[in-house]
């Protein structure tokens, strides 16, 4: 079953000069792009795609995969319908790349596979997010401090709570100077 689509032909109707890219992948589960979206076309069981009625200009070829990372290429389509499409190695803001090759042998592989790991949220990975947060830590602290105090206050020395007290009487008063 071959499932080939063309995005976006809109744009390209009533252009003389158009273009199919046909290639094939060796990974499946991928969806090819012409500039970001604007042509596409599915990647078949058999690792087949075509973008269809590509107008004239170069494009830039991504190939979509969860998978896999494949090299972008730059795809120039020819005004003259008699010459084939060409294809360069493209790396953003570098120049191009003298090696070509022509589109009806395309054939392009994964640079690298995508190593994919699922973090772990266990309890214990919670409650240490929690409790590194700069106000659960502010929290805990006053808590500490309304809940430890009075247990504090209840344990001092009566000759030093009297002490205490004639203190914070007099700061109150606004004599903070005597003793």
């Amino acid at each position: 079953m071959r499932i080939s689509s063309a995005a976006f032909l809109a744009a390209s109707i009533g252009l003389a000069a158009a273009a199919n890219v046909k290639g094939r992948i060796r990974a499946n589960d991928i969806l090819t792009v012409l500039d970001g979206g604007r042509y596409s076309a599915r990647v078949t069981k058999s690792g087949e795609f075509e973008l269809q009625g590509i107008p004239e200009g170069e494009w830039v070829l991504d190939v979509l995969s969860p998978q896999y990372d494949f090299e972008q290429f730059l795809v120039r389509v020819p005004s003259d319908p008699a010459s084939p499409p060409t294809l360069h190695p493209h790396t953003p803001f570098s120049p191009l790349s003298s090696s070509t090759h022509t589109l009806p042998t395309l054939s392009l592989s994964p640079r690298a596979s995508r190593a994919w790991t699922q973090r772990e949220d266990g309890f214990t990975t919670q409650i240490k997010g929690m409790l590194g947060n700069p106000m659960m830590l502010l929290m805990l602290a006053t808590v500490g401090g309304v809940v430890l105090l009075p247990m504090v206050l209840k344990n001092i020395d009566p000759d030093a709570a009297d002490e205490a007290a004639k203190r914070r009487n007099m700061i109150a008063r606004g004599d903070v100077g005597g003793g």
